[in-house]
């Protein structure tokens, strides 16, 4: 099933970064195996893909994200990883004619009145 989004996403968005978040890190963490054991099989299925776009978790030595909603664990090295990766993308700091911004914020608007 990953594998499967993996590489749609790689064909319609070659150069996009892809952040794998495994939820529910709480309950792994109680296993034996757990975050490392599930951190092998990812590895070893991006590596089988060929996948450059999947962005490691550098603080935790990870290829994936593990979070926890209820207790909040992990968001913070997310949001962080996600805000580097489009603080460093080309096409965020492409200008944007202010005619298309306030198209952009008609269309909204209109969405919101119904």
């Amino acid at each position: 099933y990953i594998s499967f989004w993996i590489r749609s996403i790689r064909l319609h968005a070659p150069h996009a970064p892809l952040f794998l978040v495994g939820t529910f890190l709480r309950d792994i963490q109680s296993h034996i195996r757990g975050v490392n054991h599930i951190n092998t099989i990812i590895t070893k299925l991006v590596t089988s893909l060929g996948s450059t776009q999947v962005m490691r978790n550098i603080s935790s030595q990870l290829c994936f994200f593990p979070i926890d909603n209820k207790e909040r664990i992990g968001i913070t090295e997310l949001r962080y990883a996600v805000e580097s990766s489009i603080s460093n993308d080309p096409n965020v700091k492409q200008e944007v004619s202010i005619r298309w911004i306030l198209l952009l914020d008609e269309i909204l608007s209109t969405g919101k009145e119904k």
